[in-house]
């Protein structure tokens, strides 16, 4: 939370729908020792296809790399083929 929290402070618009999900998630990379688990709870239901497979590729790539943790992804959903494609 202070993460976000400095991150807000440092851009007032960084969640909202004028910068874009690049964007959010390059500066709300978090920076710490310890292993976390991310969790997006029913993936399918919210976004469209192609949009639940860019959310889903877009968390892969930024939260990916050896400067960062451990980091689970925890992706919920119905089991769509697009949603396998992506995974």
């Amino acid at each position: 939370r202070d993460d976000v929290a400095q991150a807000t402070e440092k851009d007032e618009i960084l969640l909202s729908s004028e910068k874009s999900h690049v964007d959010q998630m390059q500066e709300l990379k978090f920076y710490q020792e310890t292993p976390y688990a991310i969790i997006v709870n029913a993936i399918d239901e919210c976004l469209s296809p192609k949009e639940a497979a860019g959310l889903a590729t877009l968390f892969t790539e930024m939260l990916s790399g050896p400067d960062l943790p451990i980091i689970h992804l925890i992706f919920t959903s119905r089991p769509g083929a697009h949603i396998r494609a992506t995974m």
